[in-house]
This record gives structure tokens, C-alpha cells and sequence, in this order.
């Protein structure tokens, strides 16, 4: 059986780039639920954090993401 949680945390609005990247480096994954991004910034700072990127392959989305990376 497993034992793990899953915890989801929307994080508040910061101006700060360095909270910024702390909350990308903390999470697991960042979720970015966006259907319509032509260049969706987001998914570039978690991947500089090192926090994978789940989102849609549309827009600038699949231009960001590299598929089957682990």
C-alpha cells in the first residue's frame, strides 16, 4: 500500500523573485493549466528551479517542454 500524500498548494501573488524561485525549488511539480500561452514564462522559471512542468501541449507550451524527460 502506499503511504504518500498528495498535497496541492496554490501559492499567493509575490513580487519577489527570490520567494518566487524558493516556492518553484520547494514544490514536487508545477501544474500550469493554461489552454492558451504563447509564451508561457511559468514553465521556464520551474524548470530553472529544477521543478518539473506539467501543462497542455498548446501555444508556446510545447515549445517549452520537452517531452519524456524524467
Amino acid at each position: 500500500m502506499n503511504n504518500r500524500r498528495c498535497v496541492i498548494i496554490c501559492a499567493p501573488r509575490t513580487n519577489s523573485p527570490q520567494e518566487l524561485a524558493a516556492i518553484y525549488t520547494a514544490a514536487d511539480v508545477f501544474v500550469n493549466p493554461t489552454y492558451e500561452d504563447n509564451y508561457p514564462t511559468v514553465n521556464l522559471e520551474a524548470q530553472a528551479c529544477g521543478t518539473r512542468v506539467v501543462t497542455y501541449d498548446t501555444g508556446g507550451s510545447r515549445e517549452t517542454i520537452k517531452v519524456g524527460i524524467k
